[in-house]
């Protein structure tokens, strides 16, 4: 049926990405989504900044908190996700990407060299 209208906060819930998941989803072509920490709040189901993630790349259906597109020839989209929303270190409306992705981010970088193309 219909849903409800939320009354209460959700961000960062599996109702909210369930929700999202659906509306994208529903144009019938691949989508990709770059996280912030709010896509991490959903402090009354997950304990763990982990838990909340691992819920969101499930439900979205993505393997990482980052991915990579090439949308034209010599042209990529590339997306980085905020991995950190209840252990970050000042506040939580800090956004903040992992070494990991960084990691994978600059070598993205040098693998595409300006000199091919890219």
């Amino acid at each position: 049926g219909a849903r409800q209208p939320q009354t209460e906060l959700f961000a960062g819930t599996s109702e909210c990405h369930q929700m999202a998941a659906e509306f994208l989803g529903s144009f019938g072509v691949p989508y990709e989504v770059v996280g912030g920490n709010h896509d991490l709040e959903g402090i009354d189901e997950f304990s763990t900044d982990r838990a909340n993630l691992e819920a969101y790349l499930r439900i979205h259906q993505k393997p990482t908190a980052q991915f990579i597109r090439e949308i034209a020839e010599k042209t990529l989209l590339v997306g980085l996700g905020s991995t950190v929303f209840r252990e970050a270190r000042y506040t939580s409306h800090e956004v903040i990407i992992d070494d990991e992705q960084l990691a994978w981010f600059e070598e993205t970088v040098k693998s595409h060299p300006s000199e091919d193309g890219w």
